[in-house]
């Protein structure tokens, strides 16, 4: 082989890499988010998770939420509550009763003291409420 030969043979071969290159990071989807998408998302905007108190009188609530991780860990009295951490549409959340100081039982409407879910901002990251009794 010739010389020429040998330099045609590593142009084609860069050419190659190049354009493997290209193609490679071209396929790579942002979605405007200048992190990238989120693990588990859809990689739209992500939202937090609200919901209510109800039947805790003068006592307290602890109760967690993830994502994320660690969890985060809210205690509150009867009202309105907001997770402080947003959760990306399309990743799997869970909000778990963890104590309360009266001794109540507290539990969602599904009775149990968990509620989990696929988020979907504007459907089901609202209207989670813990129903606390004697």
């Amino acid at each position: 082989m010739g010389l020429n030969t040998k330099s045609n043979i590593l142009v084609s071969m860069f050419a190659v890499l190049i354009i493997s290159t290209v193609v490679l990071f071209s396929s790579c989807k942002n979605d405007g988010d200048p992190e990238g998408p989120q693990p588990g998302g859809s990689g739209s905007s992500p939202c937090n998770i609200s919901g209510t108190v109800t039947g805790m009188g003068t006592g307290s609530i602890t109760f967690t939420i993830e994502p994320p991780t660690p969890a985060q860990s809210i205690t509150q009295g009867d009202g309105a509550f907001t997770g402080s951490a947003a959760v990306a549409d399309g990743t799997t959340f869970i909000i778990t009763v963890v104590s309360n100081t009266d001794g109540n039982t507290c539990l969602f409407g599904n009775s149990t003291s968990v509620s989990s879910g696929t988020m979907a901002c504007g459907t089901n990251n609202t209207g989670h409420t813990i129903t606390c009794v004697p």
